[in-house]
Formats: structure tokens, C-alpha cells, sequence
């Protein structure tokens, strides 16, 4: 389920607007109508929306960045571990255990299995994690 609120839980019907953030490009529109069912599959989470980009959160905290860029969508995955390839954007530790991990996505196609499988820890992470330190 997914809420449009910074106060969880939620249990009414999923709201699949697209955010005014993410309404002005096409490909990101493309994009982020590809990550709704990836989303779907995680259980509860709510959208925190801000002026231009979105904040996806669960349990504790958000656990994935969603911010509009010029060539489609800037991911910003929150670990426990820093991750690297071709792909990967910046690499930010911003506490012992929590690093925010960026991923470029060009187009739908971008949404490949590496890239879900790391949505999913994310998720896990602020469902039922370790504690941050």
C-alpha cells in the first residue's frame, strides 16, 4: 500500500497519481510508472513529496530517493553498505551503518534485477534493520 503522507500506516486503496515532480518529463513518467509494481511487491511504504523530488519510506525511514534528472530518474538507494558499478553515481556514508547510494536510470529497461534486488534490501533495511549508529 502506498500513502502520500509523511504518517504511517495506511490502509486505504493505493493512490497511483503520478507526483508534480515527476509529471514534467516523459521518461520519467515511463520510469516511475515501471516502478510502481516493484513497489507493490514490498508491502507498505508511504510517498513523501517534496518540491522536486520524492522520499519512498517504511518503518523507520525513507528508503529510497526519487529525484527527476535530465536523462530520467536519480535513485537514491539508503544501505547498510556502499555499492559500486559502471552504473552507480555518487557513494555518501552518512552514518556508521548508512550509506546513500545513487543510480542513474536512463529508461524502464533500467529497472533490471540488480537494481530491484537492491530496492528490496533498502526496503528490508528500514522495515526491520539494524539499529543506525
Amino acid at each position: 500500500m502506498v500513502r502520500f503522507d509523511p504518517e504511517p500506516p495506511y490502509n486505504g486503496p493505493v493512490d497511483r497519481r503520478i507526483p508534480s515532480s515527476i509529471v514534467r518529463d516523459p521518461i520519467a513518467i515511463r520510469i516511475y510508472e515501471a516502478l510502481l509494481p516493484i513497489l507493490d511487491g514490498l508491502g507498505e511504504y508511504w510517498v513523501q513529496e517534496e518540491r522536486t523530488s520524492l522520499n519512498l519510506a517504511a518503518g523507520r525511514a525513507p528508503f529510497l530517493g526519487v529525484h527527476p534528472h535530465r536523462k530520467g530518474i536519480r535513485f537514491n538507494l539508503v544501505l547498510a553498505r556502499p555499492i559500486y558499478g559502471e552504473r552507480l553515481g555518487k557513494v555518501e556514508q552518512v552514518s556508521k551503518n548508512c550509506y546513500h547510494n545513487q543510480v542513474d536510470v536512463a529508461s524502464p529497461e533500467g529497472l533490471d534485477r540488480e537494481l530491484i534486488g537492491w530496492i528490496r534490501e533498502a526496503y528490508a533495511l528500514q522495515v526491520a534493520g539494524p539499529a543506525r549508529t
